[in-house]
């Protein structure tokens, strides 16, 4: 069925996983006692759990033509994760360092490659009309083609296409119209406490979240370990 096919702009990266006891402080020292990499970025674990749904999430996204990108395309095969839209062209793959300390808390440091731009050529026009839901992450509207895909996701809403929109931790970095434009697009929004108090600017969250769902906006607060709240239709269930 078309709903359990979903478009994911988000990018494709390595991450590079360094396990150390605890983060050194500024200009201090650590080790580090493990590490590895794994194809990353927030949209092949997006993709992941779909198809541990039973759906099909279909991946938006550049990669370079060098080793990590060629790693990256051989561990979707793996994952029987389609490739239909990822394409490799000249550049360089991004990769992300994670330090892991003891007690699971995670520090991240990325360097952007390619996977930042869109491009409408990415998306064939059979997976567009075999698609229904779009997934929005922030860390892709970070570059200069962020207006290229803020339009598209306005002509996949005039499809019909339901909008999902997940702010990330470097919203911030976001072009304020961009953000705003993709926030009007959504029909659910899942940012954590931070973003949302960040989209919500000078309202309190509850009632920007309450707000939106006058409009039929549904939003979803992360609230970690502590799990989230659902606002749907002016109500709050936790």
């Amino acid at each position: 069925e078309k709903m359990n096919n979903i478009l994911i702009f988000g990018g494709l990266i390595l991450d590079r996983y360094f396990l150390v006891d605890k983060f050194p402080e500024h200009s201090k020292d650590g080790f580090i006692y493990d590490s590895f990499d794994i194809a990353g970025g927030c949209a092949i674990n997006m993709a992941k759990t779909i198809q541990n749904l039973g759906g099909t999430g279909y991946v938006v996204s550049y990669i370079g033509q060098d080793t990590w990108g060629t790693e990256i395309c051989e561990y979707m095969e793996r994952q029987k994760l389609p490739l239909d839209c990822v394409k490799k062209i000249k550049g360089k793959t991004g990769y992300c360092l994670v330090f892991v300390e003891s007690d699971g808390e995670r520090t991240f440091l990325t360097s952007k490659g390619i996977e930042g731009y869109f491009s409408d050529e990415l998306i064939s026009g059979k997976v567009e009309k075999n698609c229904s839901v779009a997934v929005i992450t922030g860390y892709y509207l970070l570059d200069e083609t962020a207006e290229e895909l803020v339009h598209y996701l306005g002509k996949l809403k005039s499809m019909g296409y339901k909008i999902i929109f997940d702010p990330s931790p470097l919203i911030d970095k976001i072009n304020s119209e961009i953000l705003n434009g993709v926030v009007e697009l959504s029909d659910l929004i899942i940012p954590n406490i931070q973003e949302a108090e960040y989209i919500a600017a000078h309202q309190h969250v509850n009632e920007w979240a309450l707000t939106k769902n006058s409009i039929g906006v549904k939003v979803i607060i992360k609230k970690g370990s502590a799990g989230g709240e659902l606002f749907q239709d002016g109500k709050i269930i936790p």
